[in-house]
């Protein structure tokens, strides 16, 4: 941390929390150690249970005395014993940053955030459910990326509602419609101090998976819009209506704008910055109504192309304007396209 600590200065840039990590700790992970065992005995006030508690506080003493505050996901400020997992008030007033992962809906811990908040600790929310950039665009087998928290596009990350986490999501992670009414029912209620506790939020991107620069483009590009608008906004306008049709109709309204705006003004825009982006473009939407194919784009302000013989479309292929009847044996592709001539993964008929 020393040279770390000397990187920063040497940088003009002030360094003040350290991100500790300490998540994916098996409960129990030390319990045969000889190391451990010989620690206890020397220390005979303290208990098995006791090393996590520890651990953390010794580690938040050595940051201290060279300048650094504590921070780390969300399990430093957890207890670990064999009963549910609880915020640990014994750390909740030295200022531990908590970075707040785990809101997947389905999985028991999506109103976890608040809890720490209320009980003290400034938290930064980073659902890996709307803020994981390392995560897939869609379920997509084609699709780059990870999927154990679901998966995140442009739209997931749009309509997190820090302040009011169970709007977040319309069904969880299974697949199973998500109530909001239910889970406001359910869920922690922010107290005033735990309101002023949410600091911020804060998205991820994890490299294990990415094996260059235009990759990490693709997996950031344009999902990190979304982020951004709820960092610079913060909970969007929709979420204040009293009802839930309300906020619904109004979220579509919202999302149409915002997303004429990606569409139309900002991926032509990242096209050009810092030399060019390499964002991705969806797959068009392609679907058989009454003998019809009808094909959609995510994106306003795309062309749509398309071949009737199976082959992948090119910018010099026919330009998608309306239905087109669907025979036996007509295999069109399509394929959603920048008046730049950039295009993205194309769609068929199944």
């Amino acid at each position: 941390m020393v040279e770390i600590g000397k990187m920063y200065t040497a940088a003009g840039v002030e360094a003040k929390n350290w991100h500790s990590g300490g998540d994916e700790v098996p409960k129990g992970v030390w319990t045969a150690s000889p190391i451990c065992a010989d620690f206890l005995a020397k220390n005979p006030q303290l208990k098995t249970e006791d090393l996590i508690d520890y651990f953390r506080e010794r580690t938040a003493t050595i940051l201290q005395k060279y300048g650094w505050k504590m921070g780390g996901w969300e399990e430093i400020g957890q207890t670990h014993g064999t009963t549910a997992v609880s915020p640990n008030p014994k750390f909740a007033n030295l200022d531990w940053k908590l970075y707040a992962w785990n809101a997947v809906a389905g999985w028991g811990g999506e109103d976890m955030a608040y809890k720490l908040a209320n009980v003290g600790y400034p938290v930064i929310i980073c659902s890996s459910a709307n803020f994981y950039f390392d995560l897939a665009y869609s379920w997509d087998p084609d699709e780059r990326g990870h999927s154990w928290s679901g998966v995140v596009d442009l739209y997931q990350s749009w309509k997190a509602v820090p302040g009011k986490l169970y709007l977040s999501h319309d069904q969880t992670i299974d697949g199973t419609p998500w109530n909001w009414s239910e889970q406001a029912q359910k869920f922690t209620k922010l107290t005033d101090q735990g309101r002023q506790n949410i600091i911020g939020v804060s998205g991820q991107v994890w490299t294990e998976t990415i094996k260059g620069g235009e990759m990490l483009e693709y997996y950031l590009f344009p999902k990190m819009l979304g982020f951004v608008e709820r960092a610079w906004h913060g909970d969007p306008d929709w979420s204040l209506e009293g009802t839930e049709s309300a906020m619904k109709s109004k979220r579509a309204r919202e999302w149409n704008q915002f997303v004429n705006l990606v569409g139309k003004r900002e991926l032509p825009r990242l096209e050009t910055i810092f030399g060019g982006v390499d964002y991705r473009l969806p797959r068009p939407g392609v679907q058989v109504i009454d003998e019809q194919v009808m094909v959609n784009s995510a994106f306003p302000g795309m062309l749509i192309r398309y071949t009737d013989s199976g082959k992948e479309p090119t910018v010099e292929s026919p330009i998608y304007r309306e239905p087109i009847y669907f025979r036996p044996g007509y295999l069109p592709r399509f394929k959603l396209f920048m008046p730049s001539g950039k295009s993205g993964l194309s769609s068929g008929i199944d």
